[in-house]
């Protein structure tokens, strides 16, 4: 997952995958582009309650999604999603994060940068 950066492309990794996810020219076919990467940096040592993990990320997805696309998620076609460490990797110091957008079950090819899809 760390070597995903803003603007790269992908297909949904499901939950076994997660270590192994495959990069693609976002100029082929595609479920997900990333649009944020980041660290959470609001939580101890210690793993945190799942829900409050989720909110604390999907905060900053929502955030930074209308600056991505150029339209508010209220009025875009596509979704997002995130992916958040688990506690194995938590208690082995990831705190990394990364957010997604796509449309749903919807592939497409290109960007969707400034799309205002």
């Amino acid at each position: 997952m760390d070597d995903l950066v803003v603007g790269d492309c992908l297909n949904d990794p499901g939950v076994e995958d997660i270590f192994e996810i495959d990069i693609l020219d976002c100029a082929e076919t595609h479920q997900w582009e990333v649009f944020q990467t980041g660290e959470i940096t609001e939580f101890g040592a210690s793993y945190p309650a799942e829900t409050d993990l989720v909110l604390a990320v999907d905060k900053i997805c929502f955030a930074e999604f209308e600056p991505f696309v150029g339209l508010s998620y209220q009025e875009s076609v596509l979704i997002y999603d995130f992916l958040i460490p688990i506690e194995a990797s938590w208690e082995a110091g990831d705190r990394a994060f990364m957010c997604l957008i796509g449309q749903e079950a919807v592939t497409t090819r290109g960007s969707v940068r400034d799309s205002g899809l």
